[in-house]
């Protein structure tokens, strides 16, 4: 059942930003500092949630699942060269990446509503109307 299947990326993106604060509390226990990084978890917490109104409007398909495959993979990239170059461009161009894929997302989420719920409506109207 693909249904069940945008659980996987999502439980994937929670392990990633579980793993960069660990790495953010080390580095500030040992005081090599850090600058703050709130733009970093936003793109996986609105995938986070979008997940549940996938499952409960039954649209998460095979679009949505790669879609979050694909931002876990850019993520992934946005976190090593985070943590380790600390390299702003490329940090940027996976923000900007990210924030794409999420943005396909949730427009693909909303296109699929909006047809679901007119079916629903003509399907309601015909019944009333028979």
């Amino acid at each position: 059942m693909v249904l069940l299947h945008i659980l996987w990326p999502g439980f994937a993106l929670v392990a990633l930003m579980l793993g960069l604060w660990s790495a953010l509390l080390v580095r500030r226990t040992r005081g090599m500092g850090g600058f703050e990084a709130p733009g970093a978890f936003l793109p996986p917490l609105l995938v986070l949630a979008l997940i549940p109104l996938l499952m409960l409007a039954r649209q998460a398909g095979v679009a949505q699942v790669l879609l979050a495959w694909i931002l876990v993979c850019l993520r992934v990239g946005h976190a090593l060269a985070w943590l380790r170059e600390g390299d702003g461009r490329r940090v940027w161009r996976l923000d900007l990446a990210s924030l794409a894929i999420v943005a396909a997302m949730w427009i693909g989420f909303l296109v699929d509503f909006v047809r679901a719920a007119l079916v629903y409506q003509r399907a309601i109207a015909a019944l009333l109307a028979a």
